[in-house]
C-alpha cells in the first residue's frame, strides 16, 4: 500500500491528496518540475485534501510529500 495517494492523475483545475498512515504535525507538499525547480509548496493539516492548481502550466511534475520524517514522491500529469 502507498502512504500517498493523488486523483485525478492527469489532473486538470484540482488535486485530490490523500496520506494513507497516520501522521502527526503539519504536512508539507512540494510540487518540483522535471528539473527539479519548485513550482508550489504548501502546508496541509488533513489527511485528505484538495487543492486548486490552475496556474501551473501543463506537463509532468513530482510531488513531494513530507510525512513522519520521510519523504514521499509521486509522479503528476497536468493537462488540460
Amino acid at each position: 500500500i502507498q502512504m500517498l495517494s493523488i486523483y485525478p492523475n492527469p489532473a486538470g483545475e484540482f488535486l485530490n491528496i490523500q496520506i494513507k498512515e497516520p501522521f502527526r504535525g503539519p504536512i508539507v507538499f512540494k510540487l518540483l518540475d522535471l528539473n527539479g525547480r519548485e513550482v508550489k509548496r504548501w502546508l496541509e493539516q488533513n489527511a485528505t485534501s484538495s487543492i486548486k492548481i490552475p496556474e501551473i502550466l501543463n506537463g509532468i511534475y513530482f510531488l513531494l510529500a513530507h510525512v513522519n520524517d520521510k519523504v514521499v514522491c509521486q509522479k503528476l500529469l497536468i493537462s488540460r
